[in-house]
């Protein structure tokens, strides 16, 4: 099988343009000019659910299926991002630079929980490392002690974020970077006034 029948996805809650350009340009101020630092285009970040990795083609109607059906399971909500930055697998020795949730994290664990299950039958392995909501911003290069960083970037005036819905990315690799396109929205089941 060659890879124009497989695509590589991820299922994440995107964030609202507001919130996406708070994170960027706060984080920016700190981070462009480190030469081991990649940092995530503006428009990319997100709250990855499940990385996919790349799925035939054939597989798509059952993924929607069953992503439309977890949806359908669950309330429209609210979260809040933290104000801070933090770092896998720890601050000292950092090789992904991300911002967490607070408020509503709970909740984006039980979509993420939700998800794994109906994802066996399409072939794509459970999860081992315990799932933290987060929105990378940032890779490292070399592992790499970022605590002054965590000190220096605070994220203030974030917005609530409301979230009513869940989105299934295609992710494009190009020589600038990764590019990704909505391929579905599903939205959250029970209706919530926002």
């Amino acid at each position: 099988m060659n890879d124009s029948e497989k695509k590589r996805l991820f299922v994440a809650i995107d964030l609202p343009p507001e919130a996406k350009e708070i994170i960027y340009k706060t984080s920016n101020k700190f981070l462009e000019a480190k030469k081991n630092i990649r940092q995530v285009k503006s428009d990319n970040i997100h709250i990855t659910l499940k990385f996919l990795g790349n799925v035939k083609k054939e597989y798509l109607p059952s993924l929607t299926t069953e992503l439309n059906s977890c949806a359908k399971k669950t309330e429209a909500f609210k979260f809040r991002i933290k104000n801070r930055i933090d770092a896998f697998p720890n601050i000292r020795k950092a090789s992904i630079i991300f911002v967490g949730v607070e408020e509503g994290g709970r909740k984006i664990e039980k979509i993420f929980t939700d998800i794994e299950p109906g994802l066996k039958q399409i072939n794509i392995s459970k999860e081992k490392r315990r799932f933290v909501p987060h929105a990378t911003l940032a890779r490292v290069k070399q592992k790499t002690d970022i605590s002054e960083l965590e000190k220096d970037i605070v994220f203030r005036k974030l917005p609530e974020v409301s979230c009513d819905r869940i989105t299934l990315f295609e992710s494009r690799l190009k020589p600038s970077g990764a590019e990704y396109y909505i391929l579905e929205e599903f939205i959250l089941g029970k209706s919530f006034k926002f």
